[in-house]
């Protein structure tokens, strides 16, 4: 899956919806700046539109468990979890022009 978003405040208001506390602390060492709320919403995203199936909990089924950042861009090691079943993924993103990909 894919997702591009905008850099903005929204991600930052919304994150108790989608982030977990581990998942904050983890970004908050990994970026300086709050633009990584709009890179772990986009992250999700494009993990949810990997998966392509309903009721996905973005804080409970999307987990960032690991992220390196090489100036504006990097991975993000993630788990997706669904009916028992495992996937770890390998998310890559993109910063450019105040957007994330």
């Amino acid at each position: 899956g894919i997702d591009i978003e905008l850099i903005s405040e929204k991600a930052k208001r919304v994150n108790p919806k989608f982030l977990s506390t581990q998942e904050l602390t983890l970004l908050k060492q990994c970026f300086q700046g709050e633009a990584f709320y709009s890179i772990a919403w986009s992250i999700k995203e494009a993990m949810y539109k990997w998966a392509g199936v309903g009721g996905i909990d973005f804080k409970k089924n999307l987990i960032i468990q690991q992220v390196h950042v090489n100036r504006q861009e990097g991975t993000a090691v993630c788990i997706f979890t669904k009916n028992g079943a495992t996937v770890t993924l390998k998310v890559h993103f993109l910063i450019f022009n105040q957007n994330s990909i």
